[in-house]
């Protein structure tokens, strides 16, 4: 199932697309997943080293879980080079939305994490009653930052120390955009 395509590409090696994650996908989601860069600026119950075993166990949640609903694979020549998606909150957090994405270290740096995060983006409002989509960024991702406020979520606060990683305490950065500031 075809979600999204960049419309940018002048062929296929080029064209960015979404979808969910298959069984087809486990080789070579382990294979980029298992990446001490990528691992250090998600949080622990992304494992490193990543198997085999747990990129079958992530596909698993995506294709039955209800809370991965909205995690789609990010596509490039129909091979996996990351994740994007969208976890709800519950109560009375039940209209925002945590999200998520991570890009294969070989694509950083090409416009990708942009682009999937615009697509998420616009998939949460458009096709949710979600009023507030937000992230959480570890001090030293700057890059993941950059691509937040980029898409136009707002830097809201500082939290110091609430990450422990890697043996030492780190600062977060939160980032939200309103439904309201995606339509203006």
């Amino acid at each position: 199932m075809l979600l999204y395509n960049d419309g940018e590409g002048a062929n296929m090696k080029e064209e960015l697309t979404f979808r969910k994650a298959k069984d087809s996908d486990a080789k070579q989601l382990a294979k980029i997943a298992n990446n001490k860069n990528i691992a250090r600026n998600m949080r622990d119950r992304f494992p490193y080293p990543y198997t085999l075993a747990d990129a079958k166990e992530y596909i698993k949640n995506v294709k039955e879980n209800p809370l991965f609903e909205h995690v789609f694979a990010i596509t490039l020549q129909n091979e996996i080079i990351g994740s994007v998606g969208g976890f709800r909150d519950e109560d009375v957090y039940a209209y925002n939305m945590e999200i998520g994405y991570w890009i294969a270290e070989e694509h950083w740096n090409k416009g990708y994490g942009t682009k999937a995060l615009q697509w998420i983006t616009k998939y949460l409002f458009e096709l949710t009653d979600v009023n507030r989509l937000y992230a959480g960024v570890f001090e030293y991702n700057v890059a993941s930052a950059d691509v937040l406020e980029k898409c136009g979520f707002r830097h809201v606060a500082r939290v110091r120390q609430k990450v422990y990683k890697e043996g030492n305490y780190y600062d977060e950065f939160l980032f939200d955009l309103l439904r309201e500031d995606f339509e203006d």
